[in-house]
């Protein structure tokens, strides 16, 4: 687009001479040809050699040659036979052509005038007052207007393009917390549209959200609800700011989760480490004395011949040893883990039906369906042994949960599934029961070793430990979901054969 200069060839205080400006180009849309004569001779006489007129009488070719955006602006008269020209200003208002439009009129009208200023109009001219030097001064400053309006719009979407392209999520909030704007990243990590979200509560969004309405620099570790039911750590920092002349606040979110889950692995592993010392101490200064008790209370069983009294006491003495003799080789599994080297393609259902078997006199003696809904032939990496007793420990655990249930007095139809989720190189095998499922506080320790929900003496807090261990050290992982009162579900991640 054009705009009017200083005369050809005007010289600058550096004494160069700048060049000529291009001639602009207008188009006149009228169907009366007398008008076109008088605006063409008021042209010229202000504008002369600067200036090229179009003429336009016909209201649908008028709207083509606006299409093409070949002009710097357009002088379009009020009377266009049964249309006017704000229906033809109307018309190509969405076409993306920013040369300004002024609307020429017989006659003076206040409601046109309003009604052109709504539509877009940048000057509203009357034809019987019309002159040289009203004419040029109103496409002149028509077309400044016009340009620094398309200036705007120009820093406006480079503004909004980099607020969208930020590496973290911002919000402009109220001070009440309101949302009143959001930038594209802050969608993606919501899981909606910007536009969507503006009007609500970022609180509302969050889980257990702590106060947004914090000092200068305030720091909070948040998370909120996956579409999937998962949770995602989120990282605010927000900050005072003016938006629109209104005191505000500005938020960044930031997805921590691969942080948070990281930190928790190694957590994880300096636990594993020490348990691992602790195992091999163990072994050593508790394993060989119990060698030695349980072979003396052998030989004292041996020599009491039938004595009842003896046998029973020397029986009792034998299974405690071989229950401390099981937690230290579990000890020394959990901090050793399994070599990757050995892996095989392996059956799961093959490992799922060995535990059912075994388990299979538990599972009489509770109202339990079982749904296996594995796919046959699916086939992943990883060893026989190891996989039998990752499923036991959780077929132990929904059996546990589900008798919880039961104990509390909420008698429903208790299930327990075991399906199948394809995730192109991987499965992922859920294990769902409908027991009493799992608080927010204990879900988030389920892993750590001797951690346990259960009574004392009926478990160790190393099964769900273990079996974390044995899937890391196979490439895999394992997760679980959960709400009180509403079953648990775990997801076990192994890579196919």
């Amino acid at each position: 687009m054009n705009t009017l200069h200083s005369a050809p060839g005007t010289s600058h205080e550096d004494g160069h001479r700048s060049a000529p400006p291009k001639k602009l180009h207008i188009l006149l849309v009228d169907d009366d040809a007398d008008d076109h004569m008088i605006i063409g001779d008021l042209l010229r006489e202000t504008m002369a050699d600067r200036v090229h007129l179009d003429w336009e009488p016909h209201y649908e070719q008028a709207k083509d040659k606006i299409r093409k955006g070949e002009h710097d602006a357009y002088l379009v008269d009020y009377r266009l036979g049964a249309k006017t020209g704000l229906d033809l200003i109307r018309e190509c208002g969405d076409m993306g052509n920013p040369a300004p439009f002024i609307l020429l009129t017989g006659y003076g009208d206040h409601d046109v005038d309003l009604e052109a200023m709504k539509s877009g109009v940048s000057d509203f001219l009357i034809k019987a007052q019309l002159n040289a030097s009203m004419l040029e001064r109103s496409i002149r400053y028509s077309i400044n207007h016009a340009e620094a309006i398309e200036t705007l719009r120009e820093r406006e979407e480079s503004l909004r393009s980099l607020f969208d392209a930020a590496f973290e999520g911002i919000f402009v909030l109220a001070e009440d917390g309101r949302i009143l704007d959001a930038n594209s990243t802050a969608g993606t990590i919501f899981g909606c549209r910007p536009n969507e979200m503006i009007g609500g509560f970022l609180q509302d969004m969050l889980i257990d959200p702590e106060p947004l309405i914090a000092t200068e620099n305030a720091r909070q570790a948040l998370g909120r609800r996956c579409l999937d039911g998962g949770v995602v750590h989120l990282e605010l920092h927000s900050k005072p700011y003016r938006f629109r002349g209104r005191a505000c606040i500005l938020t960044a979110c930031r997805d921590i989760s691969e942080r948070v889950q990281m930190e928790a692995q190694i957590f994880q592993q300096d636990r594993l480490a020490s348990i691992g010392l602790l195992a091999s101490s163990l072994a050593h200064e508790i394993g060989t004395p119990l060698g030695v008790i349980r072979g003396r209370a052998e030989l004292l069983g041996m020599k009491a011949g039938s004595d009842p009294l003896v046998n029973d006491n020397v029986a009792i003495i034998v299974s405690q040893i071989d229950r401390v003799s099981k937690l230290i080789r579990s000890l020394l599994n959990l901090a050793r883990g399994d070599k990757a080297a050995h892996l095989a393609p392996f059956d799961p259902q093959e490992a799922i039906t060995g535990v059912m078997d075994l388990m299979r006199h538990e599972f009489s003696h509770v109202d339990v369906k079982i749904r296996n809904e594995l796919p046959p032939g699916m086939l992943v990496s990883a060893i026989g042994g190891p996989l039998h007793q990752v499923f036991l420990n959780l077929f132990v655990n929904s059996l546990h949960a589900i008798r919880t249930e039961i104990q509390s007095g909420k008698n429903k139809d208790h299930h327990l599934r075991i399906f199948a989720v394809d995730l192109g190189d991987r499965w992922e095998i859920g294990v769902e029961d409908s027991g009493c499922g799992i608080s927010k506080t204990n879900l988030k320790k389920l892993f750590t070793p001797f951690f346990t929900t259960k009574d004392f003496g009926v478990g160790t807090g190393l099964g769900l430990a273990t079996s974390y261990r044995i899937l890391e050290a196979w490439g895999g992982n394992i997760r679980a979901e959960s709400e009180e009162g509403k079953g648990a579900t775990f997801y076990l991640s192994l890579k196919k054969a």
